[in-house]
């Protein structure tokens, strides 16, 4: 009789713990259910929405857009959809969203962290997390133009980055500055003696010779203009400057990024 009691007692409380193990993890799982909506309407709201209200298909704009709506960069807001959403089994969910644009040299994109908690009736939790990143859509060349031979193209170039799109920079102002634009000549390059020979707002690649149209002489026309100061990585202003050789066979003088701003390597 003592056996069968014990045995009994031992299947009474397996039971009961199933049951209750089994309760809590279908009261975690909806609690995480609701989290999970809280993500997916982030999405609807943070992307979908977002971008509809946008001038146009660019991070830019899409950033625009996200600060009309109080998320600047550096900025958090508790709860995106306002009061918790309630769901149809009594559970509802917060959203969290903090916006942290990476302003480093060559990404300019903005990240966006998105934190959805779920709760049930009975104060069970779950907490989800999730990082967005919308960035520039990769562009495999590296230069604006890329030929082997220019001569009267330099007469009156322009060459700048999509960053002049949103203005000009503010030489204070670090988010409004252009990344640089390259223009590689692997031959041979003319250029006019004491005429305008054209603005490249970044690094002018050469691997041949450099020369003037009528005198002759090697070296660039006295008239050509960048908008890069030795040694940055950005655009910080559109005042033209003279531009700055440098001898890339010897690597010392050509760092990446590159700190002259005419790059003249030997010719091979």
């Amino acid at each position: 009789m003592f056996i069968v009691i014990v045995l009994v007692s031992i299947a009474t409380l397996s039971s009961l713990s199933n049951r209750r193990n089994a309760q809590d993890a279908l009261r975690t799982s909806q609690a995480q259910f609701a989290a999970e909506a809280g993500l997916e309407r982030a999405v609807a709201r943070l992307w979908h929405q977002v971008l509809a209200g946008a001038t146009s298909r660019s991070v830019t704009a899409y950033g625009i857009e996200l600060d009309r709506m109080g998320l600047t960069n550096g900025t958090t807001i508790a709860s995106l959809f306002g009061p918790p959403q309630s769901l149809g089994d009594g559970s509802s969910f917060v959203v969290q969203v903090s916006r942290q644009d990476d302003t480093r040299p060559d990404p300019d994109a903005i990240v966006l962290t998105v934190t959805s908690t779920g709760t049930l009736p009975d104060g069970t939790t779950r907490r989800l997390r999730q990082v967005f990143r919308v960035d520039r859509a990769y562009f495999p060349f590296d230069y604006a133009l890329l030929t082997n031979n220019a001569e009267c193209i330099f007469c009156h170039l322009d060459v700048k980055s999509l960053d002049a799109l949103r203005g000009n920079p503010n030489p204070s102002d670090p988010s409004t500055w252009w990344r640089r634009a390259k223009v590689g000549v692997l031959e041979s390059l003319i250029m006019r003696d004491e005429e305008e020979a054209g603005v490249v707002h970044g690094s002018l690649v050469t691997r041949g010779t450099i020369f003037r149209q009528y005198s002759g002489a090697i070296g660039p026309s006295n008239r050509y203009y960048t908008t890069m100061n030795p040694g940055d990585t950005r655009i910080r202003s559109t005042t033209p400057i003279s531009a700055t050789p440098a001898d890339c066979s010897t690597p010392s003088n050509c760092t990446t990024p590159p700190k002259p701003l005419l790059q003249l390597p030997r010719q091979q």
